[in-house]
């Protein structure tokens, strides 16, 4: 499953994502939690990770350098809100 999710993510265009939220959620009940990053004016998810906080966001960062270049002084800003399923 690995394989063909990173064999179709290296086909997607990222260029023009500017806004991007995110969502913490449990998985289950208890304490286990899965993080999706979606590009909000798309409407598609562009990363999803196990756990939450700082190093959910570290992950997704490094991820996304590896598919689309991010200047270093980026204009993009991270919303934090409830995304529908």
């Amino acid at each position: 499953m690995h394989y063909y999710t990173e064999t179709a993510r290296q086909q997607e265009d990222y260029s023009g994502v500017n806004q991007i939220g995110v969502d913490e959620t449990s998985k289950a009940k208890g304490h286990d939690y899965v993080s999706s990053f979606v590009d909000l004016a798309e409407k598609r998810t562009i990363f999803v990770a196990k756990g939450k906080g700082s190093e959910t966001m570290t992950a997704f960062v490094k991820d996304l350098r590896g598919v689309m270049v991010i200047p270093s002084r980026s204009r993009m800003f991270l919303s934090t809100c409830p995304l529908p399923l």
